[in-house]
């Protein structure tokens, strides 16, 4: 745990289960979001990528995929939260 790299949401820094659970749910997003950029990038690679359009959607989808893999990671953490809090009551 510590306060340089990984998902520093405050629900992270409540314990070490809870920095490792939610660091292993961001880094699975963070893997979805990695292929869908290369993904692109072997389109435009092979495709016509000076087209000002493609340049365009390149940068929606770069932006779109890094926004929702962090806000999928805010969700994850505080249901991961949640549950370790339940869990912890049992």
């Amino acid at each position: 745990m510590n306060h340089f790299y990984g998902a520093r949401f405050t629900q992270s820094f409540k314990s070490d289960e809870h920095w490792y659970e939610i660091n292993h749910e961001g880094g699975k997003a963070l893997l979805v979001t990695a292929i869908i950029i290369g993904i692109f990038g072997i389109v435009g690679l092979f495709g016509d990528s000076s087209n000002s359009s493609y340049q365009t959607v390149g940068v929606l989808v770069l932006l779109a995929s890094v926004l929702l893999a962090c806000g999928w990671n805010y969700l994850q953490a505080k249901r991961i939260d949640r549950d370790l809090a339940n869990k912890s009551m049992d």
